[in-house]
């Protein structure tokens, strides 16, 4: 997981050479990192974090209410890749009875790690806020360009979501092994391993869980571009998948499935998402 080995590895330095950074920097990266202990690690590739993405903002449209319980555990570090963004975000996400809270890290297509330390609450009922977790962090900005802070705010609510909506849409769907795949594999190489060991530090034994996409998973980014290139008497083409609420009130999956005429033509396309938002 690059954004969990960036975020270590600027633990590790803020505590050997604390007199390199602000006051206010420890106190931010272990805002972050304590939060690590105990959280499930998943880690979506950008085809999974696309069509799940997708199905959510159908979902949305079909005016079903997105429930932040359904986010299946207490707490979740989620590293996710969208497609054609050279920036890679990760989100410490918690739940509680009143909602979700979100924390927000990005990597940057620079190799720079972005710790806004600012928290967006997700409520049960009701948009989305963003807070300074440490006012200090940004007093700088808030004094000279109240904007830009507040631009900040407002780019960690919208980010916030879209992270929310991706879990919401792998939450509903877990059981549907056709759509989304589970696999789990080691945190750290045997590499980092071997190398902690000799520096006397060893690490723990943790297992990330990879979100990858099964066939339906597949055909269903097959029908996000063949609804993009839609045009006149349709040929043969994949028609996207969708939830909806079934008669005795569950969240159901209705798989992609074929529509038009003739048999499908398997093309390439380079699809961008421009629904998207960079970080």
């Amino acid at each position: 997981m690059l954004i969990h080995d960036k975020l270590m590895a600027l633990a590790e330095k803020v505590r050997r050479t604390p007199f390199d950074f602000e006051d206010f920097a420890p106190a931010v990266v272990e805002s972050y990192t304590s939060r690590l202990e105990g959280a499930q690690l998943l880690l979506f590739e950008s085809s999974a974090t696309r069509a799940l993405f997708d199905i959510a903002k159908s979902t949305i449209r079909a005016g079903i209410p997105m429930e932040t319980g359904l986010v299946p555990f207490d707490r979740i570090y989620a590293e996710i890749s969208y497609p054609g963004d050279e920036n890679r975000i990760a989100a410490m996400v918690e739940r509680d009875a009143a909602g979700l809270s979100v924390r927000l890290l990005t990597l940057r297509g620079s190799g720079d790690l972005l710790l806004d330390a600012i928290t967006t609450r997700i409520p049960l009922d009701g948009p989305p806020l963003a807070r300074l977790d440490h006012p200090e962090a940004l007093t700088d900005m808030a004094a000279s360009n109240p904007k830009a802070l507040q631009d900040r705010l407002e780019t960690s609510e919208h980010l916030s979501m879209h992270v929310f909506q991706v879990l919401f849409a792998f939450a509903a769907l877990r059981r549907e092994e056709k759509v989304v795949r589970e696999e789990g594999e080691p945190l750290y190489s045997r590499q980092q391993r071997r190398r902690a060991v000799r520096e006397g530090r060893p690490l723990p034994e943790r297992t990330v869980t990879r979100i990858k996409l099964g066939a339906e998973g597949r055909n269903h980014l097959a029908a996000m571009g063949d609804a993009a290139t839609a045009s006149g008497k349709r040929r043969a083409h994949w028609v996207r998948g969708h939830l909806f609420v079934a008669r005795n009130g569950e969240l159901t999956w209705r798989r992609p499935h074929i529509r038009g005429v003739g048999e499908v033509r398997n093309t390439v396309r380079v699809v961008e998402c421009d629904d998207v938002p960079s970080p």
